[in-house]
């Protein structure tokens, strides 16, 4: 669901910026290039992501049919060999990480996205920000929107801290995993909001709890990265700060994620197909 939520996301955007085009013109394909090219980071994203994410299902679904999930006469073998590749061509993983940042960071210099004026609010509020807590305020999906806040606060208060250490590419690479993992989960609470409404009563609750597990991976994944983040960046005069800030802002109520997970697996058994 992240996956398709993180493509659709991007394609979405693109076909925006396509549409917005004069197909008059010998240069349009030249223009048509360029409207792509600006939303290169977006499309490292969804490499990154869905091709992970695509390695874990197929590992998943090899330990399942154990043995015979390694032997060619079953069609998960292909799946798992074909899976690996997706890693590697089209830009390795590592390079289109090393490029998530470095892009954002050039949109900025060019005055397509505030970044630095979002930097310096975030670090002078950083520490008045409160955790997300189960408290939905009778809108759906509120604690989600909380969590995104504060991951997206966090990380621009990392960027600012790191400073010159963001040219390390351990840095870049932990700073790309906290931009994937924000665009992830907030591309696929988006998506959630956009079909509930119209949703059955069975569909809202799989959406409900394919929302909780996937912010619950994301955001301890992104706790992970920004640990990752400031210890590369050498962050020693702000490590107590930093590592209660971390632990505070990337903190999501675990309340009820094995009764979400349970629910999924009976949906997909019930209906014999993936159900969103």
């Amino acid at each position: 669901f992240a996956s398709e939520s993180v493509v659709y996301r991007v394609a979405g955007l693109l076909d925006q910026r396509l549409a917005t085009l004069d197909h008059g013109g010998a240069d349009y394909y030249e223009r048509y290039q360029k409207a792509i090219e600006e939303y290169a980071a977006e499309c490292a994203i969804a490499k990154v992501f869905c091709s992970e994410q695509l390695d874990f299902v197929v590992d998943e679904a090899v330990q399942i049919h154990g043995g015979y999930g390694y032997i060619a006469e079953y069609a998960v073998e292909r799946y798992y060999r074909d899976s690996r590749i997706q890693r590697i061509f089209e830009g390795t993983n590592e390079i289109n990480r090393i490029l998530i940042p470095t892009l954002l960071l050039r949109r900025a210099e060019a005055g397509g996205l505030e970044l630095w004026s979002s930097v310096a609010k975030a670090r002078e509020t950083l520490t008045l920000l409160e955790a997300a807590e189960d408290d939905r305020g009778g809108r759906e999906f509120a604690l989600e929107h909380s969590l995104l806040a504060n991951m997206k606060a966090l990380f621009l208060g990392l960027l600012g801290a790191v400073g010159d250490a963001r040219e390390s590419q351990e840095v870049t690479m932990a700073l790309a995993d906290l931009v994937i993992e924000i665009f992830a989960l907030e591309s696929a609470v988006l998506r959630a909001e956009q079909v509930y409404p119209a949703a059955s009563d069975r569909k809202k609750g799989a959406l409900r709890a394919t929302v909780k597990v996937v912010a619950f991976e994301r955001s301890a994944q992104f706790h992970l990265a920004a640990t990752r983040c400031s210890g590369y960046a050498g962050l020693m005069a702000y490590r107590t700060m930093l590592r209660k800030n971390i632990q505070r802002l990337s903190y999501y109520p675990v309340e009820g994620l094995l009764d979400a997970k349970r629910l999924l697996a009976q949906t997909a058994t019930d209906e014999g197909r993936y159900a969103l």
